[in-house]
């Protein structure tokens, strides 16, 4: 999923402020916080992606 245009700017500053292993795992989870309905705990992003 590719995020809104208005989004770029917020996604490369978060970027920088992690380290890499950690930024693909957070990139997964904001993705999936923007595909699921309902509660959006961790539990139920990953089980929505």
């Amino acid at each position: 999923m590719i995020p809104p245009p208005e989004a770029h700017d917020l996604v490369r500053v978060l970027a920088r402020h992690f380290t890499s292993p950690t930024y693909p795992r957070f990139s997964v989870l904001l993705v999936g916080a923007r595909v699921t309905t309902g509660r959006r705990t961790a539990a139920n992003l990953l089980r929505t992606l």
